[in-house]
C-alpha cells in the first residue's frame, strides 16, 4: 500500500457560495453555506486517503478548541492518520473563509496563521513511507520536511514551492496562474521536474529545461475550484510513490482535478476507476 506524509496548513474552510461577489458597503446572503477541511496539508491527505494510500497529515498545530476539534474527526472520518496533529489550548485553530461565484471562481481569506507554529517531524515517520507532499505555506518548516524526506530516500512533491526549498524535491507543482513558464523551465534545469497546471487551459510537464508532455483538461463546469490544485498535486504525488511514468501521472492528475472542480466542497473525492476512465478520454 502506499503511505504518503501530506506537510503543510491545516484548518476549516467555511465556504459561501455566492450569486456575485460583494462590494464594498454590501450585506450578501449566500445560496449556500458548509464547513469542510482545507489547507495544502489537509487536501492532499483527504484526496491519497480516498485513493486507498496509507495518508498521513501535520503541520501547523491546532487549537484545542471547537474547531480543532471538529477538523481532526473530520479528517479521521475520511480516512487521514491524525494521530501527529497536535491540538494546543494555548493556540486558536486558523480558517478560511472561501467565497465562490457563480462561475466557479472564487476568493479564499485566511485568518490565523500571522501566529502559527508548526510542527517538528520525528526522524521515524519516514520508514515505510512512499511518498511526502509538502505545501509552501508551511515555508521553512516544511523546506525542513522536504530535506529530511529525501535524506530518507522519500521523494518530496512540492506544492508551490520555491527557491532553495525546491531543489531536492522529484516534482514541483506549481500554478501557471503564480508562476511563468520560464520560471517553471529555469526551475527544471536545476533540480525537479516541475508540473505546470492552468486550470482549463493545458498542464505541462517540464524536465531538464524541457517541455516533456503537455494533457489538455476536458470541459467540464466548474462548481468549486477550491483544492484542485492540491488533488492535482495529491495525484501527482500518488504517482511518484508508484513509480509510474511522467504521461500516466500528469493524465491521472489533470482527470482528478477536473473532475474536484464540478464538485462542491467537502463532497467525496473521485475514486481511482472514475479518474481512470475520464484519463483515458483526454489529449495530449
Amino acid at each position: 500500500m502506499l503511505s504518503a506524509l501530506c506537510y503543510g496548513s491545516i484548518n476549516p474552510d467555511l465556504v459561501h457560495r455566492l450569486d456575485r461577489f460583494p462590494e464594498p458597503g454590501d450585506d450578501l446572503r449566500s445560496m449556500t453555506s458548509r464547513v469542510t477541511y482545507g489547507g495544502g496539508g489537509a487536501n492532499p491527505a483527504v484526496a491519497l486517503a480516498a485513493w486507498g494510500a496509507n495518508s498521513s497529515v501535520l503541520g501547523n498545530t491546532l487549537g484545542d478548541d471547537p474547531l480543532g476539534r471538529w477538523l481532526v474527526d473530520d479528517l479521521a472520518a475520511r480516512g487521514v492518520d491524525i494521530s501527529m496533529i497536535d491540538l494546543s489550548p494555548s493556540m486558536h485553530t486558523p480558517h478560511c473563509v472561501v467565497l465562490v461565484g457563480p462561475d466557479g471562481e472564487r476568493t479564499i481569506i485566511s485568518s490565523g496563521y500571522r501566529d502559527a507554529t508548526w510542527q517538528a517531524v520525528s526522524p521515524d515517520v519516514w520508514k515505510g513511507r512512499s511518498v511526502a507532499v509538502v505545501d509552501a505555506y508551511s515555508a521553512g518548516w516544511g523546506a525542513a520536511v522536504i530535506a529530511d524526506a529525501v535524506e530518507a530516500g522519500v521523494p518530496a512533491v512540492g506544492i508551490d514551492v520555491t527557491g532553495r526549498a525546491a531543489a531536492p524535491l522529484q516534482v514541483c507543482v506549481w500554478s501557471r496562474h503564480e508562476h511563468a513558464i520560464e520560471d517553471a523551465l529555469a526551475l527544471s534545469r536545476s533540480g525537479p521536474d516541475v508540473v505546470l497546471s492552468s486550470g482549463r487551459e493545458s498542464a505541462a510537464w517540464y524536465r531538464a529545461g524541457n517541455e516533456l508532455i503537455t494533457v489538455r483538461p476536458p470541459e467540464v463546469e466548474s462548481i468549486d475550484p477550491t483544492g484542485a490544485g492540491d488533488t492535482l498535486a495529491a495525484m501527482v504525488a500518488y504517482g511518484t510513490g508508484s513509480r509510474w511514468d511522467p504521461m500516466h501521472t500528469l493524465r491521472m492528475a489533470v482527470a482528478a482535478a477536473s473532475l474536484t472542480v464540478g464538485l462542491e466542497r467537502g463532497d467525496p473525492i473521485p475514486d481511482l476507476g472514475a479518474i481512470t476512465s475520464l484519463a483515458a478520454t483526454m489529449a495530449t
